[in-house]
This record gives C-alpha cells, sequence and structure tokens, in this order.
C-alpha cells in the first residue's frame, strides 16, 4: 500500500505532465508537493526545471510542452504507443486499463486515451490494489521511460512476457517492434527533459520500496 506521500507525489507527476495551460504558475503546487515529498534525488530535478521556467516569457512553457511531448517522436506520452506501437498488444492494453480503471472506481478524462502517463500517474495515485501499483510501475511505467531517455540503448525492446500476460495474450505474435529514430534524442535545452529524467528517477525510487519487505 503506498503512503500518503507517494500518492500526493504520484498526483503531482500527473499535473505537471498535463499540457500547462495556465503557465508556471499553475505548476507552482506540484512542483512544491514535489520538492517536499520525493525523494532528494527527485526534488534536485524538479528544482532545475523550477530555475528554468520560472521567469519563461508568457507562452513559451506551452511551446516547452508541445516541443517534446507532441512534436518530438520519441517522447510522446502514451506507454502503450512507446511498448506496442500501433498493434493489437496496444490496443489490449487500452482495453485492460478500462477495465482495471472501472474496477478501482477511477473516471480519467474523457478526451484522453488511458496510456496517457498523466492519467497512469493519477490513477496509481488513487489506487487501492498492490498488485495493479506494482505491475503498473514495473512493468510499463519504467520501462516507457526508460525508452524515452535512452531511446538508443532500447529501440528494439520487444514487448515482455509479464507485459504480454498482463494484457491477457497467452502468447506474443509476431509484430513488428515500434520505430524509433535513434539518432534523435531529447534536447538538454528543453527543461521537461529534467521532469522525464525525474518521473523515472521517482519510479525506480518506488519499485524498490515495494519490493524490500516491511520490518514487523
Amino acid at each position: 500500500m503506498l503512503t500518503l506521500e507517494q500518492r500526493e507525489t504520484l498526483h503531482a507527476f500527473a499535473s505537471i505532465l498535463t499540457y500547462p495551460q495556465d503557465g508556471f504558475e499553475g505548476l507552482r503546487p506540484a512542483i512544491e508537493t514535489l520538492k517536499k515529498m520525493a525523494d532528494p534525488k527527485t526534488a534536485s530535478y524538479v528544482s532545475q526545471f523550477e530555475e528554468l521556467t520560472a521567469n519563461l516569457v508568457a507562452g513559451r512553457l506551452e511551446e516547452y510542452y508541445t516541443e517534446i511531448f507532441d512534436l518530438h517522436p520519441n517522447t510522446h506520452l502514451y506507454v502503450g504507443g512507446h511498448l506496442f506501437g500501433e498493434t493489437y498488444l496496444r490496443s489490449g492494453f487500452l482495453i485492460r486499463l478500462k477495465e482495471e480503471f472501472e474496477r478501482e472506481g477511477f473516471t480519467p478524462p474523457e478526451k484522453e486515451l488511458p496510456d496517457h502517463v498523466s492519467i497512469l500517474f493519477e490513477f496509481l495515485s488513487q489506487a487501492k490494489s498492490p498488485e495493479i501499483i506494482a505491475d503498473m510501475v514495473s512493468s510499463f511505467l519504467i520501462p516507457a521511460f526508460r525508452k524515452m531517455l535512452n531511446p538508443s540503448e532500447f529501440a528494439n525492446t520487444e514487448p515482455t512476457e509479464e507485459q504480454v500476460q498482463w494484457i491477457g495474450e497467452t502468447r506474443l505474435k509476431e509484430i513488428t517492434t515500434p520505430e524509433i529514430d535513434s539518432l534523435i534524442t531529447v534536447s538538454d535545452n528543453n527543461p521537461y527533459f529534467l521532469i522525464l529524467t525525474a518521473c523515472l528517477h521517482e519510479l525506480e525510487v518506488l519499485k524498490r520500496k515495494m519490493e524490500t519487505p516491511m520490518e514487523v
């Protein structure tokens, strides 16, 4: 079971990965939460993001968001797209997510696909099942963020047996893995690169904590 601090951290990441229609001021509560409640290294990345974005001219933050998440082929925010491409596996993933959302009593935004990172972070911030939280973090979110941040290393990664079984398939059919242009990398000049890095680090910290037996 997640702690209150872990849930608030996940909720904050969900907010910061949503389009910043209210500019930096709209992100301030999430930034403050992450600086206080996330792992110190995560908080350091978020603080750097704050330094780079707090005084941007109007509209520039939105441009950064669009540039990295909407226009960059390797860093869109759809987990199923990164892991399965536009294949039957992604369709199965979306269906299973909707089933889990309903089981947990979670209502996602209607205008967004359920595998958008911000929706998955918000879902996990509310989910009660330790199993679904562990599966989502270990088998889906961490691999997706690794692909976003290290496209050359993970360009030819095939879906894992755990991913296929979670979706409900008994075996992996032949598919074409998502194409990744390993020559295109995320620009360090885009401050959202720091948020992606912070997300991956915090997810890995959460995974280790979930795998560590609780002391009696």
